[in-house]
């Protein structure tokens, strides 16, 4: 988010959920515990005014709403060693991230939720595979013939990556970055798919 801040509390997360994670499997007692913004605090309330900014859908939680969890938190035996604790809005959160890296779009309802266990057409298969390779190669995606090689619109060894990794995800197709650098088409990857 552009904090130069954020990177060594980054590390930090990091080392202190590999730790949790480590004391966990040795059988000792940990929680690693991520809290968003808080209400109620003295550092952040100056008369009866939070002074935290609410954006992109991260709203704040009072303290006392916190501790109630957390008591609940520290009593079960089966609470996970690494949790987060934010009030969030998830549907607001999506209009802040990036459409292909969202590991949370579960969370959120409405008409945004991509919907799993179905059975596509061929064309929306073409228009999904024409949009990742849009985004890719930062083209319309009204523009890609899928009889043409991917390599004739300029996918080299890291998007052949990508598209590899991308195809095995969302379509359940196992294809090679050779394959896609060897001039496979569009086409035949569809052909895969169905």
């Amino acid at each position: 988010w552009g904090n130069p801040s954020a990177v060594a509390s980054v590390t930090g997360d990091a080392y202190l959920e590999n730790f949790a994670l480590k004391r966990r499997l040795e059988g000792k007692p940990a929680l690693n515990l991520q809290v968003g913004a808080l209400r109620g605090i003295d550092a952040y309330e100056f008369g009866g005014q939070t002074t935290l900014p609410v954006k992109d859908g991260e709203t704040s939680l009072h303290v006392e709403e916190f501790l109630m969890v957390l008591g609940k938190l520290l009593s079960s035996p089966d609470t996970p060693p690494c949790v987060c604790i934010t009030n969030q809005d998830w549907e607001s959160v999506l209009k802040f991230s990036h459409d292909h890296t969202l590991k949370f779009r579960h969370l959120a309802g409405g008409e945004q939720v991509a919907i799993s266990e179905c059975k596509l057409s061929l064309e929306d298969l073409q228009k999904q595979v024409k949009n990742k390779l849009g985004d890719l190669l930062c083209v319309n995606p009204d523009t890609i013939d899928l009889r043409q090689p991917m390599i004739n619109y300029g996918v080299d060894s890291l998007m052949a990556v990508e598209m590899v990794t991308w195809a095995s995800r969302e379509l359940s197709v196992v294809i090679s970055q050779l394959d896609i650098l060897g001039g496979i088409t569009t086409g035949v990857l569809l052909e895969k798919a169905i």
